[in-house]
């Protein structure tokens, strides 16, 4: 999370896996709880973020795998403007974007709207495919738990994807679709 521009707000040492998901639910268990214990609703700017993923996908990790990018936020993205290098490097990596805005409420604010406004942006296309406005609270069943359910949102893109690029599923899931 950034809260300044090339300012990261730092997360207490051990949490989180550095982005290096090895696919188990079990490990986003760390960086949701520190998310929703400094749900601070501050400025949110991601280039460098982005940056940072391109070296990793650049790095060969995952090779093999589709290569998924999951972008949430809880607020607007301020540098929206300064992103289309780091979109560009990972497009041509065959990143698959996703997004999701997590409000607060069950109805949508004008911060939640800014948000989806600027994550569509972002993410992959189809973009309305690629991306999610839920409460918090569903962040775990909507996104998390069906990831990679061939019927779901997100998941039916996935296993398309994973069956064009004959890659694995990035969860390791073995699903088909019903």
């Amino acid at each position: 999370q950034f809260s300044a521009p090339n300012a990261a707000l730092k997360t207490p040492p051990g949490t989180g896996t550095g982005g290096r998901l090895s696919g188990s639910e079990a490990e986003l268990d760390a960086d949701l709880d520190w998310h929703e214990a400094h749900y601070a609703m501050q400025q949110t700017y991601i280039a460098q973020a982005l940056e940072h993923a391109g070296l990793m996908f650049r790095s060969g990790a995952g090779n093999g795998r589709v290569k998924i990018l999951l972008i949430i936020t809880n607020g607007k993205i301020y540098d929206v403007s300064l992103l289309g290098p780091a979109r560009a490097v990972l497009d041509s990596q065959g990143v698959e974007t996703f997004g999701v805005v997590l409000r607060r409420f069950a109805t949508h604010t004008q911060t939640d709207i800014d948000a989806q406004a600027a994550v569509s942006t972002i993410v992959s296309e189809p973009k309305a495919d690629h991306y999610m406005n839920i409460p918090l609270d569903d962040f775990a069943d909507s996104v998390l738990k069906e990831f990679c359910d061939p019927n779901s949102k997100f998941g039916k893109i996935i296993a398309g994807f994973q069956r064009s690029a004959g890659a694995a599923v990035p969860c390791g899931a073995s699903q088909t679709a019903a």
